[in-house]
């Protein structure tokens, strides 16, 4: 199961889970929540696709509390999508506050992702930065197999030295929409990333100020 599967029509399949309008900071947008506390046969519709599910394209996070997803990690600890190879997190354009970014979208993270893209503007700095250098420290740890990774909306005093974690990792792309506001390459990054002996595309790093738009090599 891939493609764009729209999140909103999972949380349908939990029949204790309500939708409701909510007006959201641009626009109204629906919000989700659980009735009663569920009983195991409530989860019996969403477990008969969660562990087929491969692909999951989340572009109906504008229209979504995603709040919902870190209760619902409360009652099923570990990942939403057990088998998930490719992720794209979409939560919205405004920013979003790293301390909600990390409770509302860590179920999604799973050993078994290939393919991860996020898109969300986190504040610079970040409202608790040991935080949320916790949260990207270990992203290594619960997505070891990663080989493309993008965030868009890095904040720039973000540390990228767990980049060298990701054994994996052939394409890296972190990109912000505005050359001022990209991360650097300090010493620590550049000796992180000298440890990626697959890696074969850089892309929208700045170099001690200087950009870098396209960095492309071969791994002999």
């Amino acid at each position: 199961m891939g493609g764009n599967l729209y999140v909103k029509h999972l949380l349908n399949l939990i029949p204790v889970v309500e939708e409701r309008p909510i007006q959201g900071e641009r626009e109204p947008t629906t919000a989700f929540e659980f009735i009663r506390p569920p009983i195991p046969e409530d989860w019996e519709r969403l477990d008969h696709y969660r562990y087929h599910v491969r692909a999951l394209r989340c572009e109906d996070f504008d229209f979504i509390d995603g709040h919902i997803f870190y209760i619902i990690g409360q009652y099923r600890p570990g990942p939403l999508f057990p088998r998930l190879r490719f992720l794209s997190l979409r939560p919205d354009y405004l920013p979003i506050e790293s301390h909600k970014f990390i409770l509302q979208y860590s179920p999604f993270l799973t050993a078994t992702l290939r393919d991860l893209e996020i898109c969300a503007y986190i504040p610079d700095p970040p409202g608790d930065a040991d935080e949320w250098a916790a949260f990207t420290h270990t992203l290594p740890l619960r997505c070891p197999n990663i080989q493309d990774f993008s965030f868009i909306g890095l904040p720039i005093s973000s540390s990228l030295s767990f980049l060298g974690h990701f054994r994996y990792l052939r394409r890296l792309n972190f990109f912000n929409g505005a050359r001022e506001a990209l991360p650097e390459l300090d010493s620590f990054t550049f000796d992180a990333i000298s440890q990626l002996t697959y890696l074969t595309d850089l892309t929208h790093l700045a170099l001690y100020g200087a950009r870098i738009a396209h960095l492309s090599s071969s791994v002999n």
